[in-house]
């Protein structure tokens, strides 16, 4: 994939950015840029300028005032997101148009607009990431079909005229097969050379591989790549032809359930996308169209399912897949004109073994087979059909000119369902043919509900996984809270007592907590435990467990680590914090903690006497000058 990408490099037509986009990623690569000269950049450019304060404007919170300026918009978006917003409009700018006769170029644009407003919407609701990573993000996560296009356009061409190419993964082993790479590869790797964050890449990966794992190793990534998976369905509603767009709904509600949006947020999410791609579309020049709202297609889609009626189901449903065997040949013509005029696709057999073959091979839904027939008999054929997990579903019937009901006895004994005695009557076949299809309808919708049931399982077993999950984190540092704190630290004391292995806890507590509250606000508090949690990650060992006890209030725990070793770790944790200050709204804020430790020992040997004991020494070293670590002393007997 690598060498092919090389390859591609090597020549000049793959999609790169231009103009004020190029001059944007070579600034933002020095380490000595400053936001006035990105800036100054942007406003070279009246038309990236005015979409920058459009984005910056609908990515603000609600009650803020209006961006007008550049500088502003700039310094609200930051760098890296400038960057990239100005990449995808350089892109849309540049590649409109192309050699490739058989990409729909408007389509493909106006398709990939949608999805980064869509991204924007969802992500402002669910709230992963930033709207206009996001942005970005919606608006390439399909470069990888358009770098093929531009590249090959004739070969490209001719695969996607291809009518058995139209299958996602079928275009992806073409795209392999023709060009050493395919359109998602690509994409990815497009990103990563232009600087797109490696977390971000891993969600547009996860949106684009329809064979992924319903669990991901960066839960980050994965929740963004859900949130692209609704945005890309959204934008395919928008693109959609009037008479598509009730079919797309269910995929709708299940893909916003992934993302954690429910059907009533739905509504004014789709409405809000649809209102700003038409504004979006109108200022960049690109095709769009207006869409119904989520109520209108509901209602739509219940009259196209009052007017069918089922129809459409049962025509599909009475088509059956027939095998009828007979070595009398002129009877099996009898047999296939009767099934074809009825509307079935037959396949016939003149002998039992050659039926047997075709059965293995493509298994039918009806067989109709004569009881005697030289070779493999028609009872016989029965009894081997039966004997496979799937020939328990085929609806056999036997023909007989003999009525006896000491043999008809037996014919249902070997597996028969049903049976026509000879000579033979059309309606009467016609009869016993619709019999059948009954029962195979039954069948079907007996396996669809089954499969429902299951699938409904499942999808309640992933919910059942993440309430479970967020009943024991901490929703804004991502830690485990106090619940999941107390249990664990259970847990690690019984461990602990089994193998005689030390086990330390450490309580940290912010220094002055409430002066930054009140001197820089609520916002930059959160934001300051957010930023301990973030080095907490990085710089504890992989065994040992943050957690938010609440408030400012965190505790580690430390398997085996012992009184002295906890010492160390919690003293290079302070030290670690205090030369690390938040930085935030252009300010550094230092941020300094006081840390009280307690180990297992003879007398400290429950987990309320080590916490209390963890929670006295840290309260000693609040009271001897804070920024500094204190070991609990044994509880009194």
């Amino acid at each position: 994939m690598r060498t092919a990408f090389d390859e591609l490099k090597a020549g000049t037509r793959l999609p790169s950015p231009k103009g004020v986009a190029l001059q944007l990623m070579d600034l933002t690569r020095r380490d000595d840029v400053t936001l006035g000269q990105i800036a100054k950049v942007v406003q070279s450019d009246p038309a990236l300028s005015g979409r920058l304060l459009k984005l910056a404007n609908a990515a603000q919170e609600g009650g803020r005032r209006p961006v007008v300026q550049i500088p502003e918009a700039v310094q609200r978006l930051g760098m890296n997101s400038v960057r990239q917003v100005a990449l995808g409009f350089s892109l849309l700018s540049d590649y409109r148009t192309g050699a490739c006769e058989s990409f729909d170029y408007p389509r493909y644009w106006s398709r990939s607009l949608a999805t980064a407003i869509a991204a924007t919407s969802v992500s402002a609701h669910v709230g992963v990431a930033s709207s206009d990573e996001c942005f970005t993000l919606g608006l390439l996560a399909g470069i990888g079909s358009l770098a093929l296009a531009t590249v090959y356009p004739a070969d490209y061409a001719s695969l996607l005229d291809c009518k058995t190419n139209s299958d996602e993964q079928a275009m992806r082993r073409a795209e392999k097969e023709r060009f050493a790479i395919d359109h998602v590869e690509l994409t990815t790797l497009l990103m990563e050379q232009w600087g797109i964050p490696q977390s971000l890449i891993l969600s547009v990966s996860y949106h684009l591989n329809p064979a992924r794992s319903d669990e991901a190793e960066n839960q980050r990534s994965a929740q963004i790549g859900r949130s692209l998976d609704l945005a890309a369905h959204i934008a395919s509603i928008c693109v959609a032809a009037d008479a598509e767009r009730p079919g797309l709904l269910a995929e709708l509600y299940r893909l916003g359930a992934n993302a954690g949006i429910d059907e009533e947020t739905l509504s004014p999410l789709l409405s809000s996308v649809v209102d700003q791609w038409l504004d979006w579309g109108q200022m960049l020049g690109v095709s769009t169209r207006a869409v119904p709202s989520l109520d209108q297609l509901r209602t739509e889609r219940a009259q196209v399912a009052a007017s069918l009626d089922g129809k459409a189901q049962r025509s599909e449903d009475s088509v059956l897949r027939v095998l009828a065997v007979d070595d009398n040949k002129t009877m099996l013509q009898l047999v296939t004109a009767i099934l074809e005029d009825l509307g079935h696709k037959v396949r016939t057999a003149s002998n039992g073994q050659e039926a047997l073959d075709i059965a293995m091979e493509d298994l039918p839904q009806l067989l109709i087979a004569d009881w005697e027939m030289p070779g493999l008999n028609g009872i016989e054929l029965c009894k081997s059909i039966r004997s496979t997990d799937a020939g328990r579903y085929v609806y056999i019937i036997v023909l007989t000119g003999r009525n006896d009901d000491a043999l008809l006895e037996q014919a249902f004994s070997a597996g028969a369902d049903d049976y026509i005695t000879k000579p033979l009557n059309p309606r009467e076949l016609t009869a016993r043919i619709r019999a059948c299809q009954r029962f195979i309808q039954l069948q079907a919708h007996l396996r669809r509900d089954t499969e429902e049931i299951r699938r409904l399982a499942a999808e309640l077993s992933k919910a059942n996984r993440r309430l479970q999950g967020a009943a024991l984190t901490d929703s804004l540092t991502g830690l485990p809270n106090r619940r999941y704190a107390l249990d664990r630290c259970e847990q690690e004391l019984a461990t602990a007592r089994r193998s005689g292995q030390p086990l330390a806890l450490m309580m940290v507590d912010v220094d002055h907590f409430k002066l930054i509250n009140d001197k820089h606000g609520h916002d930059v508090g959160d934001a300051a435990l957010s930023h301990l949690a973030m080095i907490f990650r990085r710089s504890l060992r992989t065994e040992d467990q943050a957690c938010r006890l609440g408030g400012e209030e965190f505790l580690i725990i430390a398997r085996q680590t012992d009184a002295s070793k906890s010492l160390i770790v919690a003293d290079r944790l302070r030290r670690t914090i205090s030369l690390e200050p938040l930085e935030i709204k252009g300010q550094r804020i230092k941020i300094t903690v006081s840390i009280g430790c307690a180990s297992v020992n003879e007398k400290l040997n429950s987990v309320p006497d080590i916490l209390k004991a963890a929670d006295e020494a840290l309260y000693r070293a609040k009271r001897l000058g804070r920024n500094r670590v204190e070991m609990g002393a044994d509880l009194q007997s």
